[in-house]
């Protein structure tokens, strides 16, 4: 390959169904405005019709086709090995890049000595108050005002690494749920840092039916359990001492506390706060299940 065409930036992205979203996930993609050659990479194991979309309205993005359901850590160790780039970003089937996502990706990797740097979130969806609970659950920490700083954690919806990571430290874990926190836990134990940067943005479409919501966030709290029992992270002692009624409290605290970097969301916040509350719950629910009867 000619070396002024060598591709930079490897995008991969898992799908599971997502023919609803998938579509403008890839047209923001396309539309960035980046100084380096990048790829895009699809790798689905979808029943529906997300895979033929793709053929057919997207032809310059690569379509990895698995027949058997697969978990997002799976598929972007797969999407990972088929990669070419030296950057690998990583985002979901339904979240919108900002058209200088990449671009703020790359200078942020040749302008730091961190390998391993992430974004932040807000909702797509603003019309829905589920949608609202839905991400003040769980991106409140990824504010687009937050300050950048280095974490523990960003989701894999916004993230990117240095290729070397997945050379010396392996594979994403393959579990349906926190297998980012699980893998950034691995990270962090063997010196990693992980930096956000707040302008690297994307929108995250949020589910808005009550039924799918509260389903979501039960998993959720499966995987918040699953997860620290697999990996022994921070947070396990709550499990081990039947502490974990605390957290739901505690979560509450701090997306409040977090609101100061947000305040103008603040009124969608309290809008959507039965909706929030009664996802608490369901979150709860997911943890005290999995801790009590499926360890």
């Amino acid at each position: 390959m000619n070396l002024e065409n060598k591709i930079i930036i490897s995008v991969i992205i898992p799908s599971y169904n997502s023919s609803r979203t998938i579509r403008d996930c890839l047209i923001s993609l396309i539309k960035q405005k980046v100084n380096v050659p990048y790829e895009i990479l699809v790798v689905d194991s979808s029943s529906d019709q997300t895979a033929e979309l793709i053929a057919k309205e997207f032809p310059t993005v690569k379509l990895i086709k698995v027949k058997e359901r697969i978990f997002a850590g799976q598929a972007r160790n797969i999407g990972v090995k088929e990669s070419q780039g030296e950057i690998i970003a990583c985002l979901d089937a339904d979240c919108l890049a900002e058209e200088d996502w990449l671009q703020n990706i790359y200078d942020c990797h040749q302008g730091s000595s961190f390998k391993i740097i992430g974004g932040s979130l807000e909702p797509a969806n603003k019309k829905s108050l589920i949608s609202w609970a839905e991400y003040f659950l769980q991106f409140s920490e990824f504010f687009p005002q937050s300050p950048a700083r280095v974490v523990r954690t960003i989701p894999m919806s916004n993230i990117s690494y240095q290729r070397d990571i997945f050379i010396q430290y392996g594979q994403i874990p393959d579990i349906q749920t926190s297998q980012d926190t699980y893998f950034h836990w691995l990270l962090k134990e063997k010196g990693e840092k992980i930096y956000f940067s707040p302008q690297i943005k994307v929108k995250h479409q949020h589910r808005e039916k009550l039924i799918s919501f509260l389903q979501h966030q039960y998993h959720l709290g499966q995987g918040f359990t699953r997860g620290r029992y697999q990996g022994k992270i921070v947070g396990i002692w709550f499990l081990k001492y039947h502490l974990f009624w605390f957290l739901p409290f505690m979560r509450l605290f701090l997306t409040i506390r977090r609101l100061v970097w947000q305040l103008p969301w603040s009124p969608w916040f309290i809008l959507s706060l039965p909706f929030y509350l009664i996802g608490l719950i369901s979150w709860t629910s997911g943890v005290a299940w999995q801790r009590y009867f499926k360890k």
